[in-house]
């Protein structure tokens, strides 16, 4: 085990139960259970309660008496928050790289957050994100029960060579039927729609530095040349200065 880390963690996960422990537990149960009604009023999109569960979040948080401490109280809590979200739509709804982009760009975002006046407004700008993503996804997901199995189908077989035909198969219907659906339902070709979701996945795993990207185009289905096309023309680098982006921290455009 990598001794560095192992200490970092150690004196990390001592400093947060000390600091929880501290919080009280029936303090800590209240916490928790408003955030169980916040996340649900912003998935059936109540406003005006999602507002008032986060300012009693905030209003719990406010009970620390140090002002520096309260700060860093607010930053832990409304960090997880943001990053929870994504684990919880997805489970509400399905997975979505929306929910996903909506989770890791609120976390920095409240990372740069200094003030209490920072965080006390920006909780509103957090709530009205969280549900302008969800009511966005809401309204342009597909209502089709046919369609709805073509992407499931395709997320559960990302690693396999798919065409059009052995997915209509799958599904039990005809290619034109199936290309129609999803012309109709999702604005793109079948086509068009499996190589985004190849090249999503393809970004994840490119995370993976010791995976060679020959193998990164292996494992969804690709050949070696045709990704390194593809992804060049989606994303206007190379899977290898995607690599480089992620080394130095630049990836906000892919």
């Amino acid at each position: 085990m990598d001794s560095t880390n192992e200490n970092k963690f150690k004196q990390l996960y001592d400093q947060e139960l000390f600091n929880l422990q501290n919080t009280g537990e029936k303090t800590f149960a209240t916490i928790i259970k408003e955030e169980e009604y916040y996340f649900a009023a912003v998935c059936n999109s109540k406003q005006s309660e999602a507002y008032r569960r986060i300012e009693n979040i905030a209003d719990i948080l406010a009970e620390e008496k140090d002002p520096q401490e309260r700060v860093k109280d607010y930053r832990r809590f409304f960090v997880y928050l943001a990053g929870a979200s994504a684990e919880r739509f997805s489970k509400r709804f399905v997975f979505a790289w929306e929910f996903m982009a909506t989770a890791v760009s609120l976390m920095k975002l409240v990372e740069s957050w200094e003030t209490e006046e920072d965080f006390r407004t920006g909780v509103y700008f957090m709530t009205d994100t969280f549900m302008h993503t969800v009511n966005t996804y809401l309204m342009e997901s597909p209502s089709h029960p046919q369609v709805m199995k073509f992407i499931q189908y395709v997320d559960e077989h990302l690693y396999d060579q798919l065409s059009v035909t052995l997915i209509a198969d799958g599904l039990g219907m005809s290619p034109g039927h199936l290309a129609r659906l999803v012309r109709t339902h999702l604005d793109t070709t079948c086509n068009e729609y499996i190589k985004r979701k190849k090249l999503e996945e393809s970004v994840l795993l490119l995370q993976d530095m010791a995976l060679p990207i020959r193998d990164v185009a292996d494992r969804i289905g690709i050949s070696n040349g045709h990704f390194i096309r593809i992804f060049q023309e989606k994303y206007s680098c190379s899977p290898s200065e995607y690599r480089k982006r992620i080394v130095t921290g630049i990836t906000a455009d892919v």
